[in-house]
This record gives structure tokens, C-alpha cells and sequence, in this order.
């Protein structure tokens, strides 16, 4: 029978769905994150839960050593997407094929979930970045269920939920594309909902979308947006209390600082994330509407990023000048002293009460001061920075 630790679960519900009895089921702890709960009396202690968990295995993938830029051509999908469309890309190509997708979707404003889509009208959902740890619900079973059809399926998601599906599949598919992120860490489902209905009460009106990044006003980068009532936009960066604590890395579940796989050693297919540093070591290469970084992990990685060149623009680039921009391929997130008490009284303290004492003070008066700046000064600032 599994042995519950809150240190090192993931939540990805590998167990849960392998489990023969049924008799593991997934509850929120006291910080809100998922863990599994086993039912004493249906356990026949057969150690299918153990044998299943990534977390109890060494990440024995290989090393990446190849890696290319990536700027999807499509200018209307590429909107919605956080920087070159990489995932975008792909997605599109398996839904032509008839296949599916499954990855991260908002299903309502303050609740993300992973979802399955066969339609590129719904590809909208399931881009652009999510702060949150996303509930990867029953799409384990799902993914297995299609691929055992011969359905073409790309599925997306952290390096944990990851190499949960392919434990929780127990073989290799050939119709199977694995992409996960560069992943600085998840943040709890239930502070990012009681975040957005603190804000509806402070704001008193109704947050409609909240996107953690936008390339619509200011392009690539690290502004957000808030829509309240359907029309009004507020854009946001460092001085947003919820993206400042998770961009300090304050309220990630607690395996993301010990994550084991902050590394090159890539479980999936294909690792997409930012590009960060293109301006200096490409900058022919650099598009103001972002530009993807994509780690290739496997020849099939391979060839699916190859089926790619008429629809985006694909250069080839040294994994070495893409590593210092990102620390997480490098080593997990450091715990912060400030993440011991962070989540004391999130469920047991007034929201306002708690948001001003845990929350708010991640915010600093320079954050604040640079909110005050025209949209139009910050990018220039950030153009001069940048050196370009």
C-alpha cells in the first residue's frame, strides 16, 4: 500500500487509476494540493499504488543534447499561445491527422483541469500558461482508451504528470506524443481560487478571464491580463500578488523543490518553454510575438518536429545557450524560508485576512512603482535592457 508523504507526492493520480480495487481516491490536503487517500478495507496490499509511482523510481531518462527555436507561422492560433506556438503547432497537426489532445484547460475562471479535445476550435483552451497545479482527472484512462483505438494522441503537461502516464500505461505507443514544459513549480488549485474570489470582492465586479500571460498589449513577455465583466482589461505584472508569490516561488507544492526532473534528463517526447536570451545569442531569430525553445528528447520528438518546417520557423540552436536562461533545467527551485507558514490558514482564516497577511506582502513598493509606469515606457525600458 502506498505510503502517503506531502514532501514528495505529485498528485499525478497514477495510483488512483491503477489501483485494481478502486480503493485510492484523490482529496485535498490542508495547502489544497491533491493527494491520494486509500480506502484501509478494499486494500488487498497487492503494491500495484508502489509499483506505479514515478516518485519511487530514479529518473533514468537520458540526457537532451538537441535543441531549435521555434516561431509558429500561423499568426491567428499563435495569439492565444505564451511565446513562439510551439504546442500550438503540434496540437494543430495531430487534430488534422484525427487524432486528440489532451492538456490544461480553464474550466471556469478560478479552476483549471486537464481535458481532451479533437477539435482545433476548442485549441484556444488548452494554450497559454497556467500558474496552477492542474487536475489531471480521468484523462490517464482516457489517453489509454484512444491509443488502445489507434487514435493519434499528443498529451501535454508538467514532467510529473508525464512520467505518471507513461508509468500508469506500463508500454511504449507508437501513436503517443509526450510534451511537457520547462516547469519552475505548481501552485495550489485552491489558493488560486480563493485568489481570483478575492479579487472579484475587491474589485466588485466579476473576473471573467484571467490570463498569467498575454502577448496582446505589450507582446512577449511577463505581463497578465484581468478582464472584469466581460469587457474591462487590466494589465499586470510583478506588482499581481498571486504571480509575484509563485514567481519567487513561495507557493509551489512542496516536490517542486526537490523535483527530479529539474534537469536535462526529459521524460517526454518534447520540452517546450520560453526562449529566453534569443536576443543576444539569435537575434535574427527573435520575433516579438515570442519564440518557443524546444528540447528534442526522442526520435520522435524528432520526427514530429520535422513534419513542422512548412508551418513554422524551425533553426536548430545549442542546448548550451538556452540553459542559463533557464534555471530549472539546471536544478529544481529553491525552497524559500517564507514557504513554511505560506499556507497556514488558507483554509482556516477570513480570505481577506489571509490574502493580506501571506499574499499582499509578496509585493514590493518597487513592483508597485513600476505598475505606475506608461505600458509604452516599460517595454522601451525592457527593449534597452534587452539590447534590442
Amino acid at each position: 500500500m502506498i505510503s502517503v508523504n506531502n514532501k514528495t507526492c505529485t498528485g499525478c493520480r497514477a495510483c488512483e487509476h491503477t489501483c485494481p480495487k478502486k480503493c485510492i481516491s484523490m482529496k485535498a490536503d490542508t495547502e489544497g494540493f491533491l493527494i491520494p487517500s486509500v480506502d484501509i478495507k478494499e486494500c488487498i496490499k497487492c503494491g500495484a499504488c508502489d509499483r506505479v509511482c514515478p516518485q519511487l523510481k530514479k529518473n533514468n531518462a537520458p540526457e537532451c543534447s538537441e535543441a531549435v527555436a521555434f516561431h509558429f507561422n500561423n499568426t491567428e492560433i499563435n495569439k492565444y499561445s505564451t511565446s513562439g506556438g510551439a504546442f500550438a503547432a503540434l496540437a494543430t497537426l495531430i487534430l488534422e491527422n484525427k487524432g486528440i489532445v489532451i492538456g490544461a484547460a480553464f474550466t471556469d475562471v478560478n479552476h483549471v483541469n486537464h481535458i481532451s479535445i479533437s477539435s482545433s476550435d476548442e485549441l484556444y483552451r488548452l494554450q497559454g500558461s497556467k500558474y496552477v497545479q492542474s487536475n489531471t482527472l480521468n484523462t490517464y484512462v482516457q489517453a489509454k482508451h484512444y491509443l488502445d483505438d489507434g487514435r493519434l494522441v499528443l498529451y501535454s503537461g508538467t514532467a510529473c504528470q508525464i512520467a505518471g502516464l507513461k508509468a500508469f500505461l506500463d508500454k511504449d505507443y507508437n501513436n503517443l506524443l509526450c510534451v511537457d514544459v520547462i516547469c519552475h513549480g505548481v501552485s495550489s488549485p485552491l489558493l488560486y481560487e480563493k485568489y481570483i474570489e478575492w479579487l472579484q470582492e475587491k474589485k466588485s465586479c466579476e473576473v471573467s478571464l484571467y490570463h498569467f500571460r498575454t502577448k496582446s498589449d505589450a507582446g512577449w513577455g511577463h505581463y497578465g491580463k484581468i478582464v472584469l465583466d466581460k469587457k474591462k482589461e487590466q494589465l499586470f505584472s510583478s506588482n499581481d500578488p498571486y504571480i509575484k508569490a509563485f514567481m519567487t516561488g513561495q507557493n509551489y507544492r512542496e516536490c517542486c523543490y526537490e523535483c527530479h526532473y529539474a534537469n536535462r534528463k526529459r521524460v517526454s517526447d518534447l520540452t517546450l518553454g520560453d526562449f529566453w536570451g534569443i536576443q543576444s545569442s539569435y537575434p535574427e531569430l527573435y520575433h516579438r510575438d515570442g519564440v518557443s525553445a524546444v528540447l528534442i528528447n526522442s526520435i520522435k520528438g524528432k520526427e514530429w518536429m520535422e513534419q513542422l518546417n512548412t508551418m513554422a520557423c524551425i533553426k536548430a540552436v545549442d542546448i548550451e545557450k538556452i540553459i542559463p536562461y533557464q534555471e530549472n533545467l539546471q536544478h529544481p527551485t529553491d525552497r524559500p524560508e517564507t514557504r513554511t507558514d505560506f499556507y497556514n490558514g488558507l483554509k482556516a482564516q477570513n480570505n481577506n485576512e489571509y490574502m493580506k497577511k501571506k499574499l499582499l506582502p509578496c509585493v514590493t513598493i518597487d513592483d508597485k512603482l513600476h505598475a505606475l509606469l506608461p505600458m509604452k515606457l516599460k517595454y522601451a525600458i525592457k527593449r534597452l535592457r534587452k539590447g534590442f
